[in-house]
């Protein structure tokens, strides 16, 4: 039980990534608040926590709304006693090159990827200075390290978070909150499924993402809740500002 006692926020909780996380803290003792813009994908979590003896509660929240990131934070706050970690998983995907791209379009991406992120941490700073184990977990992705084309709104916002988390390491050490971010390569979740609709083309995107990654396959959500169970508890005490990549070995390619 390697979160025991701890209170954690999970942004995406309904599916994906951020499932995964809020079930893994959950097994391993933290309670949590399930957050995303879906209620019943946030209830179905959270109530499957609760019958495994486990606590966690669902609130809906917009994270492109500051007042809505606000509310979200003082209802977990409020329900859970306190908060001791952050994680910020939700996001958008929105393909094309910049020739494409228009200033709508990359707002649209920014607000969701970095704004939304960026608000959480400004509400939750003040709760995670009183915690003895706070940490932030940014979740980035490998095309905000090494850019491939066709991506343009969607690298330049995970750039842009990763570069947020080191800033706020430095600015957040003082309070000994610890602030790191984990950049998956692609991973099998909905933002991948829903953008291929035929089955036969599904499967062909697949195969060849696999064979794109050095140890053969794509990830799952599970490999990035290790990680992020790894920087949310005691044996992270020491970790600040890292960009760990859980990538199959992409960026070695």
């Amino acid at each position: 039980m390697r979160l025991e006692g701890l209170r954690a926020l999970v942004t995406g909780a309904g599916s994906g990534i951020g499932e995964a996380i809020a079930r893994r803290f959950a097994a391993e003792g933290a309670a949590i608040a399930c957050i995303g813009r879906t209620a019943s994908k946030l209830e179905r979590v959270a109530s499957d926590v609760g019958r495994s003896g486990g606590r966690a509660i669902a609130v809906v929240a917009d994270q492109t709304d500051p007042a809505a990131v606000k509310s979200a934070v003082a209802q977990t706050v409020s329900a859970l006693g306190g908060l001791d970690v952050l994680v910020n998983n939700a996001g958008v995907f929105r393909g094309g090159a910049l020739s494409e791209t228009d200033i709508e379009a990359l707002e649209a991406v920014l607000r969701s990827n970095l704004f939304g992120p960026f608000a959480f941490c400004r509400e939750a700073l003040p709760h995670l200075a009183r915690s003895n184990s706070a940490s932030i977990i940014n979740i980035s992705s490998t095309i905000g390290t090494k850019p491939v084309p066709g991506c343009a709104a969607y690298c330049i916002s995970k750039a842009a978070l990763q570069m947020m988390t080191q800033v706020l390491a430095l600015e957040a050490a003082p309070h000994r909150v610890r602030v790191n971010a984990i950049c998956p390569a692609v991973v099998d979740t909905p933002i991948h499924r829903e953008r291929v609709d035929d089955p036969q083309a599904l499967r062909t995107f697949l195969d060849e993402m696999a064979a794109a990654h050095p140890l053969g396959r794509i990830g799952k959500p599970e490999d990035v809740a290790e990680a992020a169970l790894y920087l949310a508890s005691p044996a992270a005490s020491w970790t600040t500002g890292v960009i760990l990549p859980v990538d199959g070995g992409i960026l070695l390619s």
